[in-house]
Formats: C-alpha cells, structure tokens, sequence
C-alpha cells in the first residue's frame, strides 16, 4: 500500500493565515507546489554532482544543522540552491516566490504589490 502525505503550510505572519480566505490560501499552496515542482525538475539533478564537490566532511554533535548535513554543509548546498530558485522566481513566479531554507528546504514568501505579507515553510505527515 502507498502511503499518502498531506502538507502542512507553517505561515510566519499568522494574521495572513487567519484573515486570508479559503480562495486566497488555496492559490498560494497551489501556486506553491506548482513552484516546488519545477524547482525540484530543476535541482534533484545536481545533489550528486554537488555532494562530491562539498566533498567528505564530519559534523560536530552540538551543531543545531546536524541532522542535515551541518550548518557548513547547509550553507553551501544553499548557494548552489539560491542562483537556480532565483531563475525559476524570475521566470515563473508570480505573488508566491520560493525561498531556500536554513536546512535546504524549499520555502517560500507570499507578496502582494511588492510588499512581502508572510513567508512560510511546509511540513509534511503521513494520511491515513
């Protein structure tokens, strides 16, 4: 049997989560995934390529990043992130653009008129 996950949006702002009607939050999760698909097109391909010129590393226990890789590692698979997320906003967004997150998630914001109204990151769990 698969299993099916559910997203679960985490908004920054939680003003935008409550005053935004139904409408409006579906567009954005919607506008979101259209997004996160291309960018994971665009970016599933070069995590190998990207590993090996990080190259063989330890992480230290009390780094808060450990279980990702490290703040170190993090950081560079960031910057390789950051230039392709970049094309894909200037290309294809629209009012929901994609962020790299701290621990190479893919997150984004929410604009309106130039004015950012709430950044979010997802989480996912499994559906019964």
């Amino acid at each position: 049997m698969e299993t099916m996950y559910e997203a679960i949006f985490h908004f920054d702002n939680p003003l935008f989560e409550l005053l935004a009607d139904t409408y409006t939050l579906n567009a954005v999760k919607a506008e979101y995934c259209r997004l996160r698909s291309i960018a994971c097109d665009e970016l599933n391909p070069h995590y190998d390529e990207w590993n090996k010129e990080f190259g063989p590393h330890t992480t230290k226990e009390d780094d808060e990043l450990s279980w990702a890789g490290g703040t170190e590692y993090c950081n560079f698979i960031r910057s390789k992130q950051e230039p392709i997320l970049n094309a894909i906003n200037a290309r294809e967004a629209t009012f929901v653009k994609l962020r790299s997150l701290e621990a190479c998630n893919i997150g984004g914001i929410v604009q309106h008129g130039g004015e950012v109204l709430t950044s979010f990151y997802i989480t996912i769990k499994p559906v019964a």
